[in-house]
């Protein structure tokens, strides 16, 4: 093989391996309805404790089925804990939650490319 042939075969490894780390990034999680009340700023959803690694974006967080807003300034429903990496890792409400309320979320776990 020639030295082009053997560069454009372990392109195709690499782009192979960042497409098999790409597939099936995207997680949903929906949460059991809460059983007891929290204030703002107490209830905190870890991602890890859910089973994912951290995740480079969330599309969106769920109450109940309404769709919340990240916290902008003063206003919002909900901020994200980063690692040293940018990636969140937890969500924490900003509103007081009642018992039976539900928290779904919807992300894609963070990745990195080799290709």
């Amino acid at each position: 093989m020639t030295i082009e042939e053997n560069a454009r075969i372990a392109k195709d490894a690499d782009l192979k391996t960042d497409i098999q780390a790409v597939h099936d990034k995207w997680k949903r999680k929906t949460h059991a309805p809460l059983v007891a009340p929290a204030g703002a700023g107490m209830h905190i959803v870890d991602l890890a404790t859910d089973g994912f690694n951290p995740m480079s974006q969330v599309a969106y967080v769920t109450l109940n089925g309404l769709v919340m807003s990240p916290m902008a300034g003063l206003v919002g429903d909900y901020t994200l804990t980063l690692d040293v990496n940018g990636n969140v890792t937890e969500i924490v409400f900003q509103v007081p939650l009642e018992v039976g309320d539900q928290i779904a979320y919807f992300g894609q776990e963070a990745y990195s490319l080799i290709s």
